[in-house]
This record gives structure tokens, C-alpha cells and sequence, in this order.
């Protein structure tokens, strides 16, 4: 009898490997630069079952993270014992904010303990969702919330042949206790924002055009065919989310430019004007537009509507931004989110 059992046991222990062996799964987020691509999670379906995968744990070993820093992670594939499955095909991506430094092309095979080894790092401030996941057959996947902290440090570029970026532009998860609506019921997410130059291009590090230029025309010498650049307003465009149980009423949006004045000090803008209704999970979005920076008459530019002049000295600034609103009940909303701008004197001459 003893012998008959260790053969089932045997059999049984060889059959496990043998289906985790044959996992051959095609996932994998995007392999492009930090700000990259969409994540490609097509492949072989994974047939899971009880003797392959019962859930997957992602752990991360920081939370919190000053930008410009890193922390690593792990990502467990266990069976219903809560053993590792090895040989397993996972992908793991993060939204635009945080760089995926390893694995940098987003995918890698499970090692004998049934887990891989990561490290993400933190570009710009706010907070951003990061996960991992097996084959969409297995449907099996997680995700976090990493808050990137602080100023980008000067100088730094991000971290060159990183990869992320796939899960979209992101930053401003709050939480209820942080300022999100009400009860821990939801989400509710600032998941995106655009800046609209002049010319109304859109770029992830915007560039705040701060003084118009002259144009030469086709004949350099004659100054009679010369023309002007374009010059006006630049426009904000926030697009949230909402996955709460309550219907939300926006009414606006300001926005801090730290460092932003004269004296180093920060600039806060006035309530900036917009309306928007984002209905209790939705599965859609809403946007907040308007103008933030005005280009004046004189050939300057602006903080928002009181007359401020942005000063001529420019560089790279961080930008938070904050929507206002009032939920079904009654309660207020506020949430944020950060983003970088370069101020300066560009040339957007055509010719």
C-alpha cells in the first residue's frame, strides 16, 4: 500500500510540473521607453485548474517612493496548497509616472519558486497603478498603488531603456480617506491630463511657450514678409474617472506651480471654471477643459485669468492639479494629481 501511494504521488507531482511546463504564454507589456507602449496581453490560453494556479500575489517592498528612486517586487504564482507553479509566462506593466525597470520588457517566466523578481521606479510625482498578470485564460492578475513623492530631482531624465507605460497616462488615485467621496466604496481617479500649447499639440512633458517670436519670411533680409508665431492660450484637459457608488457634480479646477514665482515660491491658481457630471461607476470618463495659461497683447504670458505674468526665467516645473465637486450626497470631492511642464522661450515659427 505505502508503495502505491508514493507512485499516485509521484505521478501527480510529475503531472504538475508537466502542465506548468507546457504553459507557453505570449503576454507582455509593452516594450518601449518609459511613457510607452500599450501592453500586449494576446497569447496561448492558460487551462487553469486546481493543480496549477489558485491565485497570484504581487508584494511590493515599497509603496512610497521619492521620484527618481526605485524599490523592487515580486510577483507569486502558487496552486490551491499555495505552492509556486514554475515555468509560468507573466507580464507585468504600470501607468505612465512609473518607469518598469526590470523585467524592462515587461514579460518573464516564473523561476522554480513559482515567482519573478521586478523593480519599478518612480518619474514624476502623484500616484499610479502598477500590476502583473498570468494569461488572460488564466484570468488571473493583480494590482497596486505606488505614490511617487516629491520634486523631480534636477537633472534627472528618468531611467533610459525602462519600460511601463502601457496601462496609460495616470496619477491621482485617492482613496475616500484622502479626500475621495464618502465611504470606501470606489475610486475616484483623475486618469489623465493634457496640456494643449498654442498650437494646440499635446506632449508628455508640455512646453509653456512664454514669449512670441518673430517669424522670417522666405526673403531674410526684407523684414516686410516676416510674421509672427502662433501665440494665444494654452488649454488643461482633465479626464477622470469615477468607479464610486455616487454620481459626482465637477465644477471646476486649479492648479500650483511649485516654484513658480519670481521669488521661487509656489503659484496657486484661482477655481478655473468647467463643468462635468460623472455618473456612480460609469465605466466611462469626463473632462475638465479650459484655458490656464492666457497669451497676453504684449507678447507675454499669463497664470490663469488674475494678470499674473509667468516668469521669463521658465525651466522645468512640477504642476498639480486639483478638480473640485460634490457628490449626490451632499460631500465634496477633491482630488490631484501631478504632472511636469518645461516653461521657456520655444520657437514655433513654420518656416
Amino acid at each position: 500500500m505505502g508503495n502505491a501511494m508514493g507512485v499516485l504521488k509521484k505521478n501527480r507531482a510529475a503531472a504538475l510540473v508537466a502542465v506548468a511546463a507546457s504553459v507557453g504564454i505570449a503576454v507582455g507589456c509593452g516594450g518601449s521607453s518609459t511613457g510607452g507602449g500599450v501592453g500586449d496581453y494576446g497569447g496561448t490560453q492558460f487551462v487553469s485548474d486546481e493543480t496549477t494556479t489558485g491565485r497570484v500575489v504581487l508584494e511590493l517592498k515599497k509603496d512610497i517612493i521619492p521620484v527618481g528612486s526605485t524599490a523592487g517586487f515580486k510577483f507569486h504564482v502558487l496552486n490551491s496548497n499555495g505552492d509556486g507553479v514554475p515555468s509560468v509566462s507573466v507580464a507585468c506593466d504600470s501607468e505612465n509616472g512609473v518607469a518598469l525597470i526590470e523585467p524592462s520588457l515587461g514579460r518573464e517566466m516564473t523561476d522554480e519558486n513559482g515567482e519573478i523578481s521586478g523593480v519599478w521606479g518612480c518619474e514624476n510625482p502623484g500616484s499610479y497603478l502598477v500590476g502583473c498578470r498570468m494569461a488572460t485564460g488564466g484570468n488571473k492578475r493583480e494590482f497596486a498603488t505606488i505614490r511617487c513623492t516629491g520634486d523631480v530631482p534636477v537633472g534627472f531624465t528618468g531611467f533610459p531603456g525602462a519600460g511601463g507605460g502601457g496601462l496609460g497616462t495616470g496619477g491621482g488615485a485617492v482613496d475616500p480617506e484622502d479626500g475621495g467621496p464618502g465611504k470606501p466604496d470606489g475610486l475616484v481617479r483623475i486618469t489623465e491630463v493634457e496640456v494643449f500649447n498654442v498650437q494646440g499639440e499635446t506632449d508628455g512633458v508640455p512646453e509653456i511657450d512664454l514669449k512670441i517670436q518673430v517669424c522670417s519670411g522666405l526673403d531674410t533680409p526684407d523684414p516686410s514678409d516676416d510674421t509672427y508665431e502662433g501665440w494665444g492660450d494654452d488649454e488643461g484637459n482633465l479626464t477622470i474617472q469615477n468607479d464610486s457608488e455616487r454620481t459626482i457634480n465637477f465644477n471646476g479646477f486649479s492648479y500650483v506651480v511649485k516654484g513658480g514665482q519670481a521669488d521661487g515660491s509656489d503659484y496657486r491658481s484661482d477655481l478655473i471654471r468647467d463643468y462635468a457630471q460623472a455618473p456612480a461607476r460609469a465605466m466611462s470618463t469626463v473632462s475638465l477643459r479650459a484655458a490656464i495659461f492666457k497669451g497676453n497683447n504684449t507678447g507675454q504670458k499669463w497664470y490663469d485669468r488674475n494678470g499674473a505674468t509667468i516668469p521669463p526665467a521658465g525651466g522645468r516645473k512640477n504642476v498639480q492639479f486639483t478638480a473640485y465637486g460634490i457628490d449626490d450626497r451632499g460631500e465634496s470631492v477633491k482630488i490631484s494629481t501631478t504632472i511636469s511642464m518645461a516653461f521657456g522661450d520655444y520657437d514655433n515659427c513654420t518656416n
